[in-house]
C-alpha cells in the first residue's frame, strides 16, 4: 500500500512502501506523479553514498541532478526509480528514445 505524503496541502501517493522499517520501491504501483526528490531521499532509496552518486553521475551511470533553485538540486523520482529497478543497464533517456 502506497505511503500518503503531504505537500502544499494536498495528498500525494508515493511508490515507496515500508517493509521492516526500510523503504522499498513498489514496482506494481502505478506512477502517479513525477516528483523532484532531494539528495537525502536519493541516498536512502539507493543505499549509495554521496560520493558514489556523484562519481556515477560523472561516469554517466546514474541520473544527473536538476537545478531547482540557486542553491538547490534534485532528481526526477521516475529516473531514480528506473535506476533502482535496473542499475546495471540504466542509461539516460535521450530525446528520441522509445517510450518504455
Amino acid at each position: 500500500m502506497p505511503i500518503p505524503e503531504r505537500s502544499a496541502g494536498r495528498e500525494k501517493t508515493s511508490n515507496v512502501i515500508q517493509v521492516g522499517g526500510s523503504e522499498v520501491l513498489d514496482l506494481n504501483a502505478p506512477i502517479r506523479e513525477d516528483r523532484i526528490i532531494r539528495l537525502k531521499t536519493v541516498l536512502a532509496r539507493t543505499g549509495l553514498s554521496r560520493s558514489t552518486i556523484y562519481r556515477k553521475i560523472a561516469e554517466g551511470t546514474f541520473p544527473a541532478q536538476l537545478r531547482i533553485s540557486t542553491n538547490g538540486t534534485g532528481w526526477h523520482e521516475s529516473e531514480i526509480n528506473r535506476w533502482i529497478a535496473d542499475p546495471i543497464s540504466w542509461r539516460p533517456k535521450r530525446e528520441f528514445d522509445a517510450v518504455r
